[in-house]
């Protein structure tokens, strides 16, 4: 049996990502402000599929002791 993962994010962190988009605009790190939430966009992507990834890892390593 597979379970599902999900990965949320506290309401706090989700702000801070907002925020971060308008100041790397602000602070023209990025010419669009499109650019900037994409860019965040990608990070919450990565950490998300890493997560995944070691929670897997993790089930595996436990169903193969639990054998």
């Amino acid at each position: 049996m597979e379970r599902k993962i999900k990965v949320a994010f506290d309401p706090p962190v989700v702000d801070y990502l907002d925020h971060l988009a308008y100041t790397l605009y602000a602070e023209n790190y990025f010419g669009f402000i499109n650019s900037a939430i994409e860019y965040i966009d990608k990070m919450v992507d990565y950490i998300t599929v890493q997560y995944m990834i070691k929670a897997k890892s993790a089930q595996s390593t436990r169903s193969t002791f639990n054998h």
